[in-house]
């Protein structure tokens, strides 16, 4: 039986830690480089706008059901990226 979007559960939890840690290096290399750490005000709400819209987006507790990240605070990241592509 397949499932609904609505119903379509996260990565693991060991998954989702390999998505924290990749994502936390890449702030870390960018910070390391000198580059801003948050993306401007409008870019963040550009990026969490394309989620919302997203079929994998859990509007219950704001987060992607693809990578399990909490979309609020993942969208102001500079070194952060959508896990298919739309941002």
């Amino acid at each position: 039986m397949s499932q609904s979007n609505d119903e379509k559960q996260y990565p693991s939890i060991t998954q989702q830690g390999r998505n924290l840690v990749k994502l936390m290096q890449d702030v870390g290399a960018n910070a390391m480089q000198g580059q801003e750490m948050f993306v401007e005000p409008f870019e963040k709400k550009r990026r969490y706008d394309i989620c919302q819209g997203c079929e994998h987006f859990d509007r219950m507790r704001k987060r992607c059901r693809e990578c399990g990240c909490f979309l609020q605070h993942k969208t102001g990241l500079s070194a952060a990226e959508c896990p298919i592509g739309k941002w």
